[in-house]
């Protein structure tokens, strides 16, 4: 499913109007609708409002999941990879703080 749709779906799915979408997220409700047409696509930051908005998960908007998990598991691989230990579990408590922080936004 194209990242249009999904948004869509998730506007309608959350009961919200393109207008409180746009008030919500602090956007023009010609934005919202060039992304439910397919026109533009947000940034990964203004994506991650829309899912909090939305109340869906982080990356449920994005456009490939698979992509994501690909990438995912790249980084996974890196971070285990570091040979020093108190590297990579500082490495570790890096990325879960930062994951903490975005998803506080």
């Amino acid at each position: 499913m194209r990242f249009a749709e999904k948004v869509k779906a998730a506007r309608i799915a959350a009961n919200k109007t393109r207008r409180e979408t746009a008030d919500g997220i602090s956007r023009t409700v010609r934005t919202i609708k060039a992304w439910e047409l397919g026109e533009t696509e947000p940034d990964d930051r203004t994506r991650r409002r829309l899912e909090k908005f939305f109340g869906v998960p982080i990356g449920a908007l994005s456009n490939d999941v698979g992509e994501v998990d690909q990438e995912l598991a790249k980084f996974v691989k890196a971070v285990m990879g570091i040979s020093d230990k108190k590297k990579r579990e500082r490495t570790i408590e890096v990325v879960v703080a930062m994951t903490k922080l975005i998803e506080s936004e």
